[in-house]
């Protein structure tokens, strides 16, 4: 009987025993209708008696018997799997026993900062380079793209001075000044230091969901290894190609017809550059500022932490933003947000564990 044989073991005696239930039930003679009927389907549907006591499919009663067992079967082979399938699936919860580390540069900056360029310029190249294990995020200040954010959390727990500076994964610059919050030269060394790091967490995150202006994001904090510091998980939103008029958006650029940086990038573009496209602008934070209670009881191997956030995307353009979630230190001081591990994924998509 060559249609059973693409089944085996359990899902093979479900379907067999679904068989013999509706010729117990129908009073079908098995023998006779396998040898005579099961290699050539099409003779099932002439009128016959060969299947034992006066079956005749123009008989309303019995056709409705043989029409409800068919969908009967139908059922089972529909919901059958091979045991070979069974064996290689891994439940879509279950929290990897490794992740890759990754890093987050988040830049202060301005449109009326001439010298941010540079850092946009540094950022872009370096996220160019690894898309998917280093994030920017554009922390603006003094222009049409701050948010409250800045001075409610940035300024006075990272106590900004400079423009353009920027953090790693906010951890002290190694190798340089020692401090949280680095020069943009120092940026390069101290993403290569980060990304050497063996990950003992990671996040996915559904974004999938959009009703409207409302964004609806679920989050998932997961640990490979114990991590005794409290810790908390942070989620923003970053939007590219972002414009706009007037000294709030056109940026300042430092660099133009300057002699001392004649082989910069922004050498040739004009002083002033009136519809900048901004990018990695940071728009939102559905979260604390400085990020929601993780749990010390889910920061265990093989422990999780999910919660869900919305954003309003009425003042954005949806198609050109990212949510960017973090893993990090729950202070206090600079050095007590320490980002452990982030994820990316656009408005709109999934991503999983990596």
């Amino acid at each position: 009987m060559p249609v059973f044989a693409n089944y085996q073991t359990e899902c093979g005696n479900l379907v067999m025993k679904g068989y013999l239930l509706i010729f117990k039930f129908l009073k079908i003679n098995k023998l006779r209708f396998f040898i005579e009927y099961f290699s050539i389907p099409s003779q099932i549907l002439k009128t016959s008696t060969k299947f034992g006591r006066n079956l005749k499919f123009n008989n309303p009663i019995k056709m409705k018997k043989i029409l409800l067992s068919a969908a009967v079967v139908a059922t089972l082979v529909a919901g059958c799997k091979k045991d070979s399938d069974k064996k290689t699936e891994t439940p879509i919860n279950t929290v990897p026993t490794s992740f890759t580390q990754k890093a987050v540069i988040e830049e202060f900056t301005g449109a009326w900062c001439g010298w941010c360029v540079d850092g946009h310029y540094r950022m872009e190249t370096m996220t160019a380079a690894n898309p998917t294990k280093v994030f920017g995020v554009c922390v603006h200040y003094g222009d049409g793209m701050q948010i409250s954010s800045y001075d409610a959390f940035y300024k006075p727990t990272f106590s900004i001075s400079g423009f353009p500076t920027g953090m790693v994964s906010r951890t002290s610059d190694v190798g340089g000044s020692g401090t949280v919050v680095m020069s943009r030269d120092r940026w390069d060394a101290n993403v290569t230091n980060q990304l050497s790091k063996t990950a003992k967490c990671g996040l996915k995150i559904d974004a999938s969901s959009i009703s409207g202006n409302t964004l609806t994001v679920n989050v998932t904090a997961g640990f490979c290894a114990t991590v005794s510091d409290a810790l908390n998980m942070t989620v923003m939103l970053i939007e590219d190609k972002v414009t706009g008029t007037g000294s709030g958006y056109d940026q300042k650029n430092y660099y133009s017809g300057n002699s001392s940086y004649s082989t910069h990038p922004f050498y040739s573009k004009p002083g002033t550059i009136v519809g900048y496209e901004h990018t990695n602008v940071l728009r939102k934070i559905a979260s604390a500022d400085a990020g929601d209670p993780i749990g010390a009881a889910n920061q265990v191997a093989g422990g999780s932490y999910t919660k869900s956030y919305t954003f309003d995307l009425s003042s954005v353009n949806k198609a050109n933003c990212q949510v960017v979630a973090v893993i990090n230190g729950s202070g206090p001081g600079g050095t007590g947000y320490t980002v452990y591990n982030a994820q990316q994924v656009a408005v709109g998509g999934i991503q999983s564990w990596d």
